[in-house]
Parts: structure tokens; C-alpha cells; sequence
């Protein structure tokens, strides 16, 4: 299930095949925690201290370089010449890298019981794609349906990525964007997330959805209007019929 799921195939199912050399290499990182757990169990010292390093080392090329490209593709993409799908795409960029850096010393700190993330953490949060605000803050302006790729009924009531739970949902995101351009809800007119039905993900939790709700009250108005009509017009013959 996507609770369960390994966040380097989370990554990996939502990598843009363009940008492929240009996401935290997390599959990378654990398997060094690995390697460090293992020359800890094996007491070598010196490999742990070199393993130390490696891993900080790579840890740190990763978050530039992961920095460097979100910060070109959001200044391009600022500049107003994009479309609805890049904007999402740059978003998704941003929280499957801001989530692949906080798990990953998460991991190394329960693994090796070292506590990296005291230090670390306020150095991703400073990087621009950490909580990547003024992307989102265009988006919203530009398109009044926008929604965050990661929404509050997934966070639950935490507003910090250091909370959010594993929620991601590749398929879900990657149809949202296929069809974010071309249709909308039925009921509440935002995106549509289904080719077939156009209905969003609140369709069928009709007690949340008060579009949805005042969709159905107009649905039973009409039926009750037309089986009156039909009422009518069959009492209006028969009578006919009789007086004939």
C-alpha cells in the first residue's frame, strides 16, 4: 500500500524522466547507513569514520545540487512561461526531495543512534525548496483552483513537513496533472482527478462535500418535477378518454 511504501520507490514513481539526475539519491544514502551499521557492528573504526564522512559528504553535494536545479526551474519558471502542469511538476520536485533529505538523517539517527538532525534539519529548512512558498504562492495566484500537492487533509492538523505522514500517492498526483488542464469536477467545478466519472477525490464523501450535496438536492428536485409532469399529463388523458 502507499503507507507502506519505500520512499525511494516513491521518488522513484514520480521521478520526471528530464530532471532524473537531479533527485537526493536516497537509495544511495541507506545503503551507506548499511555499510555504517554493519563496520559499527564489526567495531572498525576507521571504515565508520570514513563511511562518516562519505555519507555527510554525499548528503551535502545532494542538497546543492537539489537546490541549485529547483531554484533555476522556479526563477524560469516565475517568469510566467510555464503551464499549470510544470508548476505542479516543480512542486512534487520539491516536497519528494524535502521528504527524501528529512527521512534520510531520520534513518541515520535511528540506525546508528547519532543525532544529525538537530543540525541538519535547519539547513534544509533554509534551502528554497524545503518549503518552496513562493512557488506555491504564484501558483495560487495564477490559478484560482490551485490546490498544494501535498493538501491538509493529508498533513492531518500538522502544517510541518517534519510531520506530514507517507500519504504519497503516485498514481493520484500523476492524473491530477494529466487532467488538471482539460476538466473539472461535476459537482464542486475544480479539477477532476477521473477521465470517466469527472468527479474529484471528495465525490463520494458527500457528507464533506457541500457542492456535492446541493448537486443532489437539485438532482431529486428535478425527478420529483418530472414525475409530476408525467402525473399530469397521464391524469389529463385519462380524463380525455372519459369524457369521450
Amino acid at each position: 500500500s502507499n503507507t507502506s511504501m519505500k520512499w525511494s520507490k516513491v521518488i522513484e514513481n514520480n521521478t520526471v524522466e528530464e530532471w532524473h539526475r537531479f533527485y537526493i539519491s536516497y537509495k544511495a544514502l541507506k545503503k551507506k547507513i548499511k555499510r555504517l551499521q554493519q563496520s559499527y557492528t564489526d567495531r572498525d573504526d576507521d571504515k565508520y569514520q570514513r563511511l562518516c564522512s562519505e555519507f555527510i559528504e554525499q548528503l551535502k553535494q545532494d542538497l546543492e545540487m537539489v537546490e541549485g536545479f529547483y531554484t533555476r526551474e522556479e526563477h524560469r519558471l516565475l517568469k510566467g512561461f510555464c503551464s499549470k502542469q510544470e508548476l505542479y511538476a516543480l512542486e512534487k520536485y520539491a516536497y519528494l526531495n524535502a521528504e527524501g533529505f528529512r527521512k534520510i538523517v531520520k534513518k541515520y539517527d535511528k540506525k546508528l543512534k547519532q543525532n544529525i538532525s538537530g543540525s541538519y534539519m535547519p539547513l534544509f529548512m533554509s534551502k528554497s525548496f524545503y518549503m518552496h512558498r513562493s512557488l506555491q504562492q504564484y501558483h495560487a495566484k495564477v490559478n484560482e483552483l490551485y490546490e498544494p500537492i501535498i493538501s491538509v487533509a493529508l498533513r492531518g492538523a500538522s502544517t510541518s513537513y517534519a510531520d506530514i505522514s507517507l500519504h504519497f500517492n503516485a498514481a493520484y498526483y500523476a492524473q491530477r496533472e494529466r487532467t488538471m488542464m482539460d476538466s473539472s469536477c461535476c459537482a464542486c467545478m475544480k479539477p477532476a482527478y477521473d477521465w470517466l466519472q469527472l468527479r474529484c477525490m471528495k465525490w463520494f464523501q458527500t457528507a464533506r462535500h457541500p457542492a456535492l450535496f446541493r448537486l443532489h438536492l437539485v438532482y431529486i428536485a428535478v425527478i420529483i418535477c418530472l414525475l409530476s409532469l408525467s402525473v399530469i399529463d397521464i391524469y389529463a388523458t385519462y380524463s380525455r378518454k372519459r369524457n369521450m
